[in-house]
């Protein structure tokens, strides 16, 4: 991608006059033009991918949209159920979620509540600690305060 680099005292000549005199004097249509197209893709991309991207602290990072959780940039390694399991805890944060529910959700039938405790435990060693939290008698919650 082109990089849009603006020098200080041309960034402070844009602030202090009018922008619409600024452009038009100064950088020729076809050129402004590739600018603010390439400029307008990599905001569409990136705000689609910050949107995406749940910080739960300063290094670890799930991405709602494609599944991945990451520590320090690399990817943590997940079954499929820990990733359907973190899908839905995530899209419920600070939201009590039951065993029940996360039965239907990943398995479509009541399991053993054995299996659910076994599966978050498992999770729980990828994510920051505190992360997921039990809710007594009920299920667990995501709790992020970042």
């Amino acid at each position: 991608m082109t990089e849009l680099r603006i020098e200080d005292r041309e960034l402070t000549k844009i602030l202090y006059e009018q922008l619409d005199e600024y452009v038009v004097e100064t950088i020729p249509h076809e050129k402004l033009e590739h600018v603010v197209y390439t400029f307008m893709s990599y905001i569409r991309e990136n705000a689609r991918d910050n949107y995406d991207i749940l910080k739960l602290n300063d290094v670890t990072e799930w991405n709602k949209e494609k599944k991945i959780l990451s520590h320090n940039g690399k990817i943590v390694n997940l079954t499929n159920k820990e990733k359907q399991v973190l899908s839905l805890l995530f899209q419920n944060i600070n939201s009590d979620i039951s065993y029940e529910q996360i039965c239907m959700e990943l398995w479509g039938e009541e399991v053993c509540r054995d299996r659910i405790k076994t599966l978050v435990k498992h999770v729980r060693k990828k994510l920051p600690k505190n992360t997921i939290k039990n809710v007594f008698d009920y299920g667990y919650r995501i709790e992020i305060n970042y």
